[in-house]
């Protein structure tokens, strides 16, 4: 009967292999490995190493926790060596120092996610406070360097229009790389010869859309005429183009899924021409203008009405930089090899969302982390892989559930 059984292991041996990373903030040398382990970088052919980095924050509990096994008190504000030590020189110089302020708030992670292999590794976090695009500057071109160096290939930054992440990426934009006014890619520092492309998150732009429609109202009532057109009319026809159109040809997840739907926006990109591409740029963006434009050009109305019959300004440049960055950029990952396709779903935030999710659920009842526990919530994750959404998620659901292979056991512990 002894036999039969399986003995497994203790609950400290198995807390030895989910924690044989050191769990503390910004990069670390070994966090690389074990991202070039997971996504076997070395198997790997050139037009398959290109990657998407996803940033966003997430609100955690505002605590300090001593870490005995590190020996390192967690909780206070740490943006990575570079942007420490320019704040330490701020602070001297202001003499404005306060440990209470200095307690973070959020936490700012980093991930990567593949476009032609499955990998979403959460890869970075850093406890925050108020960050700045000056912080976002150094963290995010420290985390390019680090990929390039184990030969993964940035191609694209997806973020979500917080004020931080507009002024940080109309930073990168040179003024030769302009489209309109726009700065929708800039040059690898890492790599000259490649370009590194801008994306809001789709979602996050139907939201802002949403939202600036919910607050043109006038007194409560919306009746505003444009050009002889009810207000009504032009809502039904922007959520027809923006919801369905828009949102189907930036959100292609599947091979069938166009021909199972009869939606022909839905269909993967396989070529350069692809129909998609010239209605993104020449008829979507080609009727934002003009809408914008007659609306400038309406007299009778002050400033502030003409705001509110159109999407503000925020909205359509985020708009314009997707489109701009995910054309050109789609393009030119279907030049990389003949025969290769291509899912423009890779270029959103739900992986991240995923992730964020997870952390909360780990916690049970306590769904707000402390920076200690979101730390070492993290390596569980990376080991453990399970980024399957749950039940409650606001995001897509995936059709299999990540799986532990057993393999992993044999991972060298920690001495």
């Amino acid at each position: 009967m002894k036999q039969s059984r399986i003995e497994l292991p203790t609950r400290s041996t198995l807390n030895d292999y989910t924690h044989w990373i050191s769990a503390k903030p910004g990069f670390s040398h070994e966090v690389d490995m074990f991202l070039r382990s997971e996504a076997k970088i070395d198997e790997l052919e050139e037009w398959q190493r290109f990657v998407v980095l996803i940033l966003d924050e997430i609100k955690i509990q505002e605590d300090l926790v001593f870490d005995k096994s590190g020996h390192r008190l967690h909780g206070f504000v740490n943006l990575g060596d570079i942007n420490r030590e320019l704040k330490a020189h701020d602070d001297q110089a202001s003499d404005s120092f306060c440990a209470s302020s200095n307690i973070a708030t959020h936490v700012l992670t980093l991930m990567v996610r593949g476009i032609f292999i499955k990998l979403e590794f959460p890869y970075a976090n850093f406890p925050t406070q108020n960050v700045t695009a000056d912080d976002l500057y150094w963290i995010v071109w420290e985390a390019v360097r680090c990929l390039e160096e184990i030969n993964l290939k940035v191609i694209v930054f997806v973020c979500d229009g917080a004020k931080p992440n507009r002024k940080f990426l109309s930073m990168l934009g040179q003024r030769e790389h302009l489209k309109d006014g726009i700065a929708y890619k800039t040059i690898n520092k890492y790599c000259h010869n490649r370009f590194i492309y801008f994306m809001s998150d789709v979602p996050h732009l139907i939201k802002t859309a949403r939202n600036c429609w919910y607050s043109s109202s006038i007194g409560g009532v919306r009746y505003i005429i444009i050009e002889n057109t009810y207000y009504g009319n032009i809502l039904r026809y922007f959520k027809k183009q923006m919801n369905d159109k828009f949102f189907d040809c930036l959100n292609t997840r599947h091979l069938e899924e166009g021909k199972r739907k009869r939606k022909p926006d839905l269909d993967p990109y396989r070529s350069v021409n692809d129909r998609r591409f010239k209605w993104l740029v020449e008829d979507f963006l080609g009727y934002l203008d003009e809408w914008k434009k007659s609306v400038e050009e309406r007299e009778g109305f002050s400033i502030d009405d003409k705001k509110r019959t159109m999407l503000s300004q925020e909205t359509l440049d985020g708009i314009q930089m997707t489109i701009y960055g995910f054309v050109e950029m789609a393009q030119f990952l279907i030049s990389q090899k003949e025969g290769l396709y291509l899912l423009s779903e890779r270029f959103n935030q739900d992986p991240l969302e995923s992730f964020f999710g997870q952390q909360r659920a780990r916690g049970g009842r306590c769904d707000n982390p402390n920076v200690k526990t979101f730390m070492y919530n993290t390596q569980a994750i990376r080991v453990q892989r399970t980024l399957a959404i749950g039940d409650g998620g606001n995001v897509r659901k995936r059709s299999t559930q990540w799986t532990t292979d057993i393999d992993e056991l044999s991972r060298p512990l920690k001495k």
